[in-house]
């Protein structure tokens, strides 16, 4: 009889070494599937999902936790409303539970990207003891008789889910009832297994690395607790790419690093996941594995639709950007055509400016002019006579005597410099710059020459295209 008691106390030590007595099974992925932790994930996913996982844990210890999931869930027709069915087996030694539930989950919209998700479930366990599984020592001992026996009890689980834009934070309470399992063996002796009620926290932040190509990371805790075990937690860090697959690693606490890798083809996906044991018993229990299936229904249109959403959205932030940038660059010209309509008039006023000066030079050269002349005769011969030894060429020698054509006069030299550097170059003229150094005015001029008929015919040709050409005589 001790023997077999023996048995049944390292099989219960097997079944809770990971979690430090905690009585729910371990499981790697529960990122990619949130409704085996909490119910109030049931068809969060906005699909139909099937997933099967497999976990076998501590290879190298016979009778080792082998644990199994189905589980399957659906948004339904009914806004917010979720339903789904969860089976699981867990098998240690010679202890096994079997679970099965229906689950339920109602969302609220609370505005802003906001959403509260409450969940229900409600099934029977069945905790079956196989003692003709059991290795005694004394085969006359009358408990090994018993063969198997087993109890099912009713279950329930409750949790809640908070979505607020890329956060997601639930709590879940499995075991809600926290009821008691009793056993009678063949001897008649009376034992109990009280189903105590769990706390599970999970909160995860999904950062959108590419969008469009449906790129994201995600850290993500979760966090177990149960009366009379320390508390025990997993970070998780997961980068998923969702036409191709993901990978993940997870630290659970005191006990093991996993890794974890899945791939997608269509509406399928499989996944691995392997733990590395950190704790000082690693080199006794060997490896521990898990293996994942899942099939989402009607995916495959969705993922198309998703995809056309995501590309017309790139599309309308391209838009967006041109039209930003067509508005800047509008912007820019009107700055352009405002800054040439002001560079403009101030030219037409310093051209006003100068025509001035040069009218009052016009008045006094003719009031110059001897009795014998007739003044009018300077200005119908089209040209302005000046003296030479006001005027200089741009390296600050004297001009000498002549005619020039001008094409243009400016008080400030910068502007007289812009203008010339301006001017297309017509043939072999290129145009000069003279100050007339007594009134501090810079005349760009196309043409010297001694002849009047060369110099006129050369401002009439000039005329057309800058019409304040003019005629400056030196002598």
């Amino acid at each position: 009889m001790r023997h077999i008691k023996f048995c049944l106390i390292l099989s219960s030590l097997l079944a809770s070494i990971a979690v430090s007595a905690q009585q729910l099974p371990l499981g790697s992925h529960y990122f990619m599937n949130p409704f085996m932790l909490n119910s109030a994930f049931t068809g969060a996913n906005d699909n139909m999902n099937v997933f099967l996982t497999h976990r076998s844990q501590f290879s190298g210890i016979s009778g080792s936790p082998q644990t199994t999931y189905l589980t399957f869930d659906a948004p339904t027709s009914m806004k917010g409303i979720g339903l789904g069915l969860k089976a699981y087996s867990d098998v240690t030694s010679i202890i096994s539970r079997t679970g099965v539930s229906g689950n339920y989950s109602y969302a609220l919209n609370l505005g802003s990207d906001r959403k509260l998700t409450f969940g229900m479930s409600a099934g029977v366990i069945d905790n079956t003891i196989n003692y003709d599984q059991a290795i005694a020592r004394d085969i006359n001992d009358p408990t090994i008789l018993s063969q198997k026996i087993h109890r099912t009890v009713f279950s329930a689980d409750f949790g809640v889910a908070y979505h607020w834009k890329q956060l997601e934070v639930g709590v879940a309470i499995p075991q809600l009832l926290g009821n008691q399992t009793r056993f009678r063996s063949a001897n008649g002796a009376t034992s109990y297994f009280d189903m105590q009620q769990h706390f599970v926290g999970t909160a995860k932040y999904v950062f959108e690395i590419k969008k469009v190509k449906g790129l994201t990371a995600y850290p993500m805790l979760l966090v177990r607790g149960v009366k009379g075990a320390p508390v025990q937690y997993d970070i998780n860090a997961v980068l998923d790419w969702k036409q191709w697959g993901w990978m993940a690693i997870t630290y659970r606490s005191n006990y093991a690093v996993g890794m974890s890798a899945g791939v997608r083809f269509k509406q399928i996906s499989a996944g691995y996941s392997h733990d590395f044991g950190v704790s000082k018993i690693r080199s006794y229990t060997g490896s521990t594995n898990e293996f994942m299936l899942s099939y989402q229904f009607g995916n495959d249109t969705k993922k198309r639709l998703d995809q056309h959403d995501l590309e017309l959205e790139e599309l309308r932030k391209r838009t967006d950007n041109n039209e930003a940038q067509i508005k800047r660059i509008e912007d820019e010209l009107q700055d352009i055509r405002s800054e040439g309509n002001k560079t403009y008039h101030s030219r037409e006023l310093e051209q006003a400016k100068i025509d001035s000066i040069y009218s009052i030079l016009d008045q006094l050269n003719h009031n110059e002019l001897d009795s014998n002349v007739n003044p009018t005769d300077t200005v119908a011969k089209g040209y302005k006579t000046l003296k030479s030894v006001d005027f200089l060429d741009e390296s600050g020698a004297p001009l000498p005597n002549g005619y020039y054509v001008v094409i243009g006069s400016y008080s400030i030299k910068n502007n007289a410099v812009k203008f010339r550097n301006e001017r297309p170059l017509i043939g072999e003229e290129i145009a000069k710059i003279a100050f007339h150094k007594s009134i501090s005015i810079y005349n760009v001029y196309v043409l010297y020459s001694n002849d009047f008929e060369a110099a006129n015919e050369e401002r009439k040709k000039q005329t057309p295209m800058y019409a304040n050409t003019w005629l400056l005589k030196l002598e």
